[in-house]
């Protein structure tokens, strides 16, 4: 068995974030991308209406950035180490354009994915051998939460079943809520987000996933 990274929303920024400004694809790359050159830049802008509300997404550099009313999600196309340093650079460079706008919560996030290499029948699929004389539904799914450095950990382990074929799910939300009192705005996060952080958390994400992996290969 082996794991598969998902490409999914890394980083989920919570608070009050001006969506017009964050359209003007001027703005964009004056202030985001300060130390890079204007023309080595392309911002591809796209407006589309979420629950009533209008959003907008950008591309730089394969990094996909969607802002929505009270919402940013930040999204590479892959988590390498490259990747991980430029949205570091992104987020100081946010905070520092948009250092009074309030910030709520921010989350880091990562999913994990296992296809089994053989069909199996349901009842005797690995979560489902935790289960005795109970009816095994067609997606069982477990979660927990665990301080973990500066964050709220919540870890879910989901199963479900394609054709007989299991696939597991671990997915982990790494939260980050500012406290009452606190000086709640971006400039909380610039200070709080350093370089290897979001790597750290991968590396902490992946070795509790591939832990479990392993006790549940052994249950087999």
């Amino acid at each position: 068995m082996s794991l598969e990274i998902e490409n999914r929303p890394l980083l989920v920024l919570l608070g009050g974030f001006n969506t017009q400004i964050m359209r003007d694809a001027s703005w964009v790359k004056h202030f985001l991308f300060p130390l890079v050159k204007q023309d080595e830049i392309t911002v591809n802008m796209g407006i589309s209406l979420l629950n009533d509300e209008i959003s907008s997404s950008m591309t730089i550099d394969d990094i996909r950035v969607d802002v929505g009313p009270g919402k940013i999600q930040i999204t590479p196309s892959d988590l390498s180490l490259s990747k991980l340093d430029a949205i570091v650079d992104l987020i100081k460079n946010m905070a520092s354009a948009l250092p009074h706008t309030p910030l709520s919560a921010y989350g880091i996030n990562f999913r994990f994915i296992e296809k089994l290499d053989k069909a199996v029948l349901k009842e005797n699929s690995l979560l489902s051998m935790l289960f005795h004389n109970i009816p095994i539904p067609d997606s069982i799914k477990l979660e927990q939460q665990i301080k973990y450095d500066k964050s709220l950990m919540t870890f879910s382990l989901t199963e479900n079943y394609d054709n007989g074929m299991p696939t597991l799910s671990y997915d982990f939300n790494f939260h980050f809520a500012i406290k009452s009192g606190e000086l709640a705005s971006m400039t909380l996060l610039k200070e709080s987000i350093m370089d290897g952080d979001i790597e750290k958390y991968q590396t902490k994400a992946k070795s509790i996933a591939e832990g479990i992996s392993s006790s549940l290969a052994s249950l087999g």
